[in-house]
C-alpha cells in the first residue's frame, strides 16, 4: 500500500483540516461541488419552510482519520467543529480561527499525546452538538474507524434523530488493514459448504448492530465504558455509517488469497442477491482527493503562509 510519508502527512494535515475554508487572500471559498451550502430548506405539507444546517464534526484519534476528514470538510464547505487527539498539528489555529469555518471545540494545541479524549472533552463534544441543533440540522461525524461506538454515543447523548446524523469512519493507515485480515482473511476458507469470510462478516454486522441499539437506547453513555474495535467493514452495513478508507483495493487482493468468498461483491459493488448485508465504502487516496481539488482550493492548500513544512 502506497501512502504519503510522515511529515507530508502531518504537513497536509496542518493546512488542510485547521484552514479549511479562506485563501491567503482571506477570501471565503465556494465550493463547485453539490454540497456548495451547509444549508438546505424543505417544506411540509403546511407549506412552511424549514432551514437545515450541515456540521462537520471532528472526533478523531491518530493521524490519517484527521487527514481524511479535514480534506472532505474541505471539500464539503460545512461548518467545522473538532476535537482532535494530537493538537500539536494545530499549533497556531487560536490566532486565525476566527477568519475560517473551522472551530476548536477544546483540545490542547500544544498535546502530543495519544491517550485518548477522557470524559471532559467527550462531553464537550456533546454539548457543542445540542447547542447546534435546531431540532432537524444533519451532523456528519467523523472518526477513527476503531470508534463506531463514540460516534453512536455523541447521537444518542446529544438527543439526535435517526435522520440528523451520518457517522464517517475513517481508516487509520496499516492498522486498518492489519486487523481487516486478522478478522476476514487469516485462517478463513471457502468450502462448497462454508463462506468464512462472510460469515465473519455477517456475525460481526448482528453484533454491531446490538452494540448500536444499546448505545441509542440512552442518552448517558460513559466514554470510558464505550469498546473500541478496528472493523469498519462490518460497521459500515449499518444505516447513516460509511467506512472511509484508501485503498480498497488492498482488502480485495487480500480476500482473493481466501477463494471466491461473498465479501469480494461487498467490496467491488457488486449486485448479489446471495449478501444478507452490504457495506457502505469510500475509497480514495488523500493524494488523489488534494488532486482532484478544484484549482482554487488546491492553491489555498499549497499556499497558504500560517505553516510551512
Amino acid at each position: 500500500m502506497k501512502f504519503l510519508n510522515k511529515h507530508k502527512l502531518i504537513g497536509l494535515f496542518l493546512v488542510s483540516s485547521a484552514l479549511l475554508f479562506s485563501c491567503n487572500d482571506g477570501t471565503i471559498l465556494s465550493s463547485n461541488s453539490s454540497y456548495s451550502s451547509s444549508t438546505s430548506t424543505s417544506s411540509s405539507s403546511n407549506s412552511s419552510v424549514e432551514t437545515i444546517t450541515h456540521y462537520n464534526i471532528v472526533f478523531t484519534l491518530a493521524t490519517i482519520p484527521p487527514v481524511l476528514a479535514a480534506l472532505e470538510s474541505f471539500q464539503n464547505d460545512y461548518e467545522t467543529y473538532a476535537m482532535i487527539e494530537r493538537g500539536t498539528t494545530y499549533r497556531g489555529i487560536d490566532k486565525i480561527a476566527q477568519d475560517f469555518n473551522f472551530h476548536n471545540i477544546g483540545f490542547d494545541t500544544n498535546n502530543n499525546t495519544s491517550g485518548g479524549f477522557g470524559q471532559e472533552k467527550f462531553n464537550m463534544t456533546v454539548n457543542k452538538i445540542k447547542s447546534l441543533n435546531k431540532g432537524n440540522d444533519v451532523f456528519h461525524i467523523y472518526l477513527r474507524d476503531a470508534d463506531v461506538t463514540f460516534g453512536f454515543a455523541l447521537v444518542a447523548n446529544a438527543g439526535l434523530k435517526e435522520d440528523q446524523y451520518e457517522l464517517i469512519l475513517c481508516e487509520d493507515g496499516s492498522a486498518t488493514y492489519v486487523n481487516f485480515k486478522n478478522k476476514y482473511v487469516n485462517n478463513k476458507k471457502v468450502t462448497q459448504d462454508h463462506d468464512e469470510p462472510y460469515e465473519a462478516y455477517v456475525a460481526n454486522v448482528k453484533a454491531w448492530g446490538e452494540k448500536r441499539n444499546a448505545i441509542l437506547a440512552k442518552n448517558d453513555n460513559q466514554y470510558n465504558n464505550l469498546p473500541t474495535d478496528f472493523d469498519g467493514l462490518a460497521a459500515s452495513a449499518l444505516d447513516h455509517v460509511t467506512w472511509r478508507i484508501q485503498n480498497k483495493n488492498q482488502l480485495i487482493s487480500n480476500l482473493q488469497t481466501v477463494g471466491d468468498t461473498k465479501l469480494l461483491s461487498i467490496l467491488n459493488d457488486e449486485n448479489n442477491n446471495a449478501l444478507e448485508y452490504s457495506s457502505h465504502i469510500e475509497s480514495s487516496t488523500i493524494s488523489s482527493i488534494v488532486k482532484n481539488l478544484p484549482s482554487d482550493k488546491k492553491r489555498c492548500i499549497y499556499n497558504f503562509n500560517v505553516w510551512r513544512l
